[in-house]
C-alpha cells in the first residue's frame, strides 16, 4: 500500500495590489487508513515555496503600444519535508486549483516529480508546473501538494 499525504496551501490570490500571496497559508495533513489501521504518512511537517515568474508583453491600447503589460505565472512549487527523508520512487504532485474548497475545485495546472534517489529532510525539491494559461496567478486560488510514497 502506498501512503499518501495531502498538503493544502490556501493561497487566496484575490488581492492584486500589494502582492498575490498573503501571509496566511494553512497546512492540512490528511491521514489515510485501511480497515482499522492507519497508513503512516511519508511526511508530517513540510515547507512550501511558490515560484512566480512575470512575463512581459506588449498590448495595444487604441493605436498605442503599451510595453509594460505583464502576466504572472506560477512556474514551480518548491517542497521540502522538514522531518523525514523522502525515499526513491516517491512522487510529488503540485496541483493548482481554481477554488479554495478542495472538494469542489478544478485542477487548472499541475506538476509531477518523481524522486530517483533518497532526499534528506530539509532539502528543497522543485516541482515544475506545466506552463499553460491557467497557471496565471489570477486564476489560482489554492495549491495542493500530494506526496505519494514509493510502493512497499
Amino acid at each position: 500500500m502506498q501512503p499518501i499525504v495531502l498538503i493544502a496551501a490556501v493561497i487566496a490570490i484575490a488581492a492584486l495590489g500589494v502582492g498575490y500571496l498573503g501571509n496566511g497559508m494553512s497546512l492540512s495533513v490528511q491521514q489515510f487508513g485501511v480497515g482499522e489501521q492507519d497508513i503512516a504518512n511519508p511526511v508530517t511537517n513540510a515547507g512550501l515555496t511558490i515560484i512566480i515568474e512575470r512575463e512581459f508583453g506588449a498590448t495595444l491600447q487604441g493605436n498605442t503600444v503599451v510595453s509594460d503589460a505583464f502576466k504572472d505565472f506560477i512556474t514551480n512549487c518548491v517542497f521540502k519535508s522538514t522531518d523525514r527523508d523522502l525515499l526513491p520512487g516517491t512522487k510529488l504532485f503540485c496541483k493548482l486549483l481554481d477554488h479554495e474548497n478542495i472538494q469542489t475545485a478544478n485542477i487548472i495546472a499541475e506538476g509531477i516529480f518523481m524522486l530517483d534517489a533518497t532526499v534528506p529532510a530539509g532539502t528543497p525539491i522543485t516541482i515544475p508546473v506545466d506552463m499553460i494559461v491557467q497557471n496565471n496567478v489570477n486564476f489560482v486560488h489554492n495549491v495542493v501538494i500530494l506526496v505519494q510514497a514509493p510502493p512497499s
